[in-house]
């Protein structure tokens, strides 16, 4: 145990293993997430998944790689998303196309992760008016 907090200690760039404040901790739904947060935790898992996904089906769409289907499922209580998308045609693809296809899912994290500071820091002003 002692090793693996060493491991995380390092890999978070933390200084001083010591302090346990600062070792990343693993979010375990009923251990260190309260009963109460696990339904808007795992909603939270599902729409950034969709939206992960969608965004390599859409890059796949732009590049003309055929897609055979896009689905849900659950892993024990995970939920996650999959597009699935022809490998022929995306052997066809050259190495850029590949690239952006398989990069788009990241991307649209990135483009979520901006709308929801937008949305979190504007949130003052937002409830201000609408009270007043």
């Amino acid at each position: 145990k002692q090793w693996y907090q060493r491991r995380v200690a390092i890999t978070a760039g933390v200084k001083d293993r010591e302090d346990s404040s600062k070792i990343l901790t693993p979010v375990v739904p009923g251990v260190n997430l309260p009963n109460s947060q696990i339904i808007p935790y795992l909603l939270t898992l599902l729409v950034s998944g969709i939206f992960h996904e969608y965004g390599h089906a859409l890059a796949a769409a732009r590049e003309g790689v055929s897609m055979y289907g896009a689905g849900l499922f659950m892993f024990l209580i995970y939920p996650a998303a999959f597009v699935d998308l022809n490998t022929e045609s995306l052997k066809c693809c050259d190495a850029f196309q590949r690239l952006r296809i398989f990069c788009a899912g990241v991307w649209h994290n990135c483009i979520m992760m901006v709308g929801a500071y937008v949305i979190w820091t504007s949130l003052p002003f937002t409830l201000f008016f609408l009270c007043y």
